[in-house]
């Protein structure tokens, strides 16, 4: 059940940096990843480290 939860919380944050990533705001991509950095370590605490990598 943890690892499928981990394996959605990565495809999401795929999707959402490919989405974001050619946005024409630099500011508002900052404040976006930020903000979705924070919920993923809200979210899943013993995950930190993997996310923290691939970011």
């Amino acid at each position: 059940m943890k690892s499928s939860m981990f394996i959605k919380q990565m495809r999401l944050y795929i999707a959402f940096t490919k989405e974001t990533w050619n946005h024409p705001q630099p500011r508002n991509i900052l404040m976006l990843l930020k903000n979705r950095y924070n919920l993923i370590t809200h979210t899943s605490k013993t995950n930190v480290h993997a996310h923290r990598t691939l970011a």
